[in-house]
């Protein structure tokens, strides 16, 4: 995983080489992410402790931004999209089996794809998904082959295997990003 993030903040710093303080703030928030991700396939947690300070420092750094780019509606929007993205996140965490860790990662990763426009939002929503259905599949597939009593509790029931949802959002985040960069 650690290969894969320096890879994506690689590419992100050559992409974005032409806008540098853009450049370090989407660095610094793929490295972010990357820690989360690593913590998230750890401990199946996405600590507050880390997601809460990642949320304002994107928010700040994405209403500065509008603020020397002269471009405030932009960091509105941007807030704005945010909001939305976690809300829906939310409503899903409600009715379903995604932690409120997530729904919490969910508004910066919101917030960036929302100052980043429409393209990046659809490459981080569609990264996210596909990434997240492939990881499904290979649980699915490795909880099969494993012999299938193994977690089975003395009525018989079995225990779900679990899939931390973080790293997948953060792919989706690098996939938006990537996809934004100035041509």
């Amino acid at each position: 995983m650690a290969v894969v993030a320096l890879a994506a903040i690689a590419a992100t710093a050559v992409l974005w080489a032409s806008h540098p303080l853009a450049a370090v703030g989407a660095c610094g928030y793929l490295a972010a992410l990357a820690v989360l991700s690593e913590v998230d396939l750890a401990e199946h947690r996405l600590p507050n402790s880390l997601v809460g300070p990642l949320a304002g420092a994107v928010a700040l750094w994405l209403v500065a931004a509008g603020i020397v780019g002269d471009d405030v509606g932009r960091s509105v929007r941007a807030l704005a999209v945010g909001l939305a993205v976690a809300a829906a996140f939310l409503a899903v965490a409600v009715v379903g089996d995604l932690g409120m860790g997530d729904v919490k990662l969910a508004l910066p990763v919101g917030m960036v794809a929302g100052w980043l426009g429409a393209r990046a939002g659809e490459a981080t929503v569609v990264a996210t998904g596909l990434s997240a259905a492939v990881g499904a599949a290979v649980l699915i597939g490795r909880s099969r082959s494993r012999h299938r009593n193994r977690n089975a509790d003395r009525d018989g029931a079995t225990a779900r295997p679990r899939l931390p949802f973080g790293p997948f959002l953060a792919l989706g985040a690098v996939a938006g990003v990537l996809v934004a960069a100035p041509r």
